[in-house]
This record gives structure tokens, sequence and C-alpha cells, in this order.
């Protein structure tokens, strides 16, 4: 019969009474200490704080540009129905209540909080402020052009909108970038 000798290996720096010494372990030799922890959570604190606002901006540039499509659209559309129904129809522009309403029916477009109906050239504006654009069934119109803008940051600078009176065409263009 042969024996096996097994053989124990040999005590390390590491070992239990050297922790209870003083020493140090290979157990929390891999870890972070809680300063390590505390300034990366201050850099990522500080990085969240100086890109949230520049979100914010692009979310709101994204309204502003949203509006513009609403108010474009509903030019054609109104070009669109006064040819096909051979009638008259007038849309107007209310910038106290940011919104556009056909008259004489009830349907009407909220631009939301965000946009801003800055200013008006080429229309007749009333009393209360509404601009009236009317289209007419050879296709032309009263015509109109409309600056718009965020409401939060009035620089005047956001978009024109310009429906032409003869032919209908809308142009759009970027007053920020000239």
């Amino acid at each position: 019969m042969v024996a096996r000798v097994v053989e124990r290996p040999a005590p390390t720096s590491s070992s239990r009474a050297d922790v209870a010494r003083g020493g140090t372990s290979r157990l929390g030799a891999g870890g972070f200490t809680l300063i390590e922890l505390v300034i990366v959570l201050v850099i990522v604190g500080m990085g969240a704080a100086l890109v949230a606002p520049a979100i914010n901006s692009g979310m709101r540039m994204r309204e502003v540009r949203s509006g513009v499509r609403a108010l474009s659209a509903a030019f054609k559309t109104m070009q669109s129905e006064a040819i096909q129904s051979g009638k008259v129809r007038t849309l107007l522009i209310d910038p106290v209540e940011n919104q556009l309403v056909v008259e004489g029916t009830e349907r009407s477009i909220s631009l939301g909080d965000v946009v801003r109906l800055a200013k008006f050239a080429d229309v007749m504006v009333d009393a209360s402020g509404i601009a009236r654009v009317r289209f007419f069934a050879n296709g032309s119109n009263s015509g109109v052009a409309v600056l718009v803008d965020d409401a939060e940051n009035p620089a005047n600078l956001g978009y024109v909108v310009r429906l032409d009176p003869l032919i209908g065409s809308v142009e759009v263009l970027d007053e920020s970038s000239s």
C-alpha cells in the first residue's frame, strides 16, 4: 500500500493572523474607496447638469419646427379646399390663443405652448391681433408672412413662413441662420 502525502500550501502574508494584526487581505484589494466613488458621482452629476439644457433647447426647437410644418400644411390645405369647393376660404391666425382656425367651421389647430406667432407681414390684422388669410377658388390668396419662434426665447430668430399671394406656394426661411 502506497501512502499519499498531501501537501498544504504555505501560509501567505495575508493570512487571518496577519489581517488581525492590521495587515491587508487580498479580498479587499480590488475595490474602490468611498472617496473615489464620490468623485466619480460628482463628475457624472456635473456632466448631466451641463448636458440637460442643451437637450431641452433641442426639444424646444423641434416643437417650433413642428409648428412651422403645421402652419405650412394649413396653408396648403386651405388652398386645396378653396379650389375644390370653388368658394373663398378664410384661415384665422390667432397669436393670442396660439392657434389656426378655419373661419365658419369648428376646425382649429393648436400650435402648443412652445411656439410663438411673433410677427405678421403682408396681411391685414384686426384689433384683437388676429390675421385673416383668404384663399380663392383660382388658387390665389391674400398672402401672409409669419415669424414663428420659441415663446420662452423670443429672439425673433425663428422661421418665416411666407405664403405667395399669386401662386400659393409656401416658403419657409430660417431666420436664425441668416
